[in-house]
């Protein structure tokens, strides 16, 4: 019974979806993170799985949508940034991966 109420915590959900993803185990993930976001107020961090998980599955289209959309509303999210570039790579984009590369090196420079 100890596990119960680690499956209703928001963040051990979120690290079970990444897991997941990670693991290429999608559709247990695509469940799981509807869920999550059903509990929890939108961010940067359900949006980067959102993505991950349509890239993962082959919706490149899907993905951009959902990441520009979170770019626009948290615009000092250099994480957002980076997976767009990403992502921009991915779809032949250099210099929109470039243009987000950069950004997201000016917004975290610790981070390059």
């Amino acid at each position: 019974m100890d596990a119960l109420p680690s499956l209703a915590d928001p963040d051990a959900l979120i690290r079970r979806v990444a897991v997941l993803i990670d693991a290429g185990r999608t559709g247990a993930a695509r469940p799981l993170l509807a869920a999550v976001r059903r509990m929890t107020a939108p961010s940067p961090d359900l949006s980067c799985l959102s993505v991950r998980l349509a890239m993962r599955e082959g919706r490149p289209l899907e993905a951009l949508e959902e990441l520009d959309a979170a770019v626009a509303g948290s615009p000092s999210e250099p994480t957002l940034r980076a997976l767009r570039a990403e992502l921009r790579l991915q779809m032949d984009d250099p210099a929109g991966a470039a243009a987000d590369a950069a950004e997201a090196v000016i917004l975290d420079p610790a981070r390059p």
